[in-house]
């Protein structure tokens, strides 16, 4: 009888391993599939701690990339993500957080020559592939830290101007279903912070003025050559209907 409990009990450790196992295989992997979609960009991930006796994982020195187009190699400097996590509702194919900590230690704002925000590009804030709906998400807590922001235009050409602010970004949502929402509030924050919206704004001013100022060069330019178009073409009548009078005065003298 006893052989027989060592047996059960050692069967039931195995089985409780092979479940915490699974279990920090699953949610490493959906964690990090997670990361990739709500980025949309290239990543790279220092580490990851997943809970052993609980729904926890903690992801180290993570980075987020930007677009190839842009000279700015990363978008975002990310020391710690917490994540605490529903794991029946993945087995459910929900997404179900309690609680997710981000702190950003750096976030890098640049405008290339296009006048395109290299943040606009995370897949969080763009539609979802074939235009279907989300997935359903529900985060109970969502707390997010941003310290330093760097800001860099390349709008007006040439070398960039540029700019650094803490952000002071220490804030808790509760009950957030729609990311990305979130995302677009504090990224508007960020711009008005830091004052990029004037800035970006005059340059577009800027733009429209020398595309205004060449477009009245254009048309000044036709002007021009209409002009002497014009008095080509009456300089030629004048000379075709000088030689033709002339021709009809000596046809109309009598023959000598």
């Amino acid at each position: 009888m006893k052989k027989v409990l060592i047996v059960l009990l050692v069967f039931l450790l195995v089985l409780a391993a092979g479940i915490v196992l699974a279990k920090n295989i699953i949610a490493r992997t959906v964690l990090i599939k997670g990361i990739k979609a709500a980025a949309g960009l290239d990543i790279a991930v220092g580490g990851v701690q997943v809970g052993l006796l609980d729904t926890t994982v903690r992801v180290e020195n993570l980075k987020v990339f930007n677009p190839a187009s842009f000279s700015e190699k990363t978008m975002a400097d990310i020391p710690e993500v917490f994540v605490s996590y529903d794991l029946g509702a993945f087995m459910k194919n929900r997404v179900h957080l309690k609680e997710i900590r981000v702190h950003v230690r750096e976030l890098n704002l640049v405008h290339d020559q296009g006048m395109k925000l290299n943040v606009n590009s995370l897949g969080l804030l763009l539609p979802p592939a074939g235009g279907g709906e989300p997935p359903e998400v529900k985060i109970d807590s969502l707390g997010l830290i941003i310290g330093k922001v760097a800001y860099k235009n390349y709008m007006l050409g040439g070398a960039p101007k540029g700019f650094e602010f803490e952000a002071g970004i220490n804030e808790t949502f509760k009950d957030v279903t729609d990311p990305a929402k979130i995302a677009k509030e504090v990224i508007a924050k960020l711009i008005s912070r830091a004052g990029v919206a004037d800035l970006a704004g005059t340059t577009l001013d800027s733009a429209k003025k020398q595309a205004n100022d060449l477009k009245l060069q254009v048309k000044t330019l036709i002007g021009e050559a209409a002009g002497e178009a014009q008095k080509e073409v009456k300089d030629l009548n004048f000379q075709v209907k000088t030689i033709i009078g002339s021709g009809t005065e000596e046809a109309q003298q009598p023959a000598q």
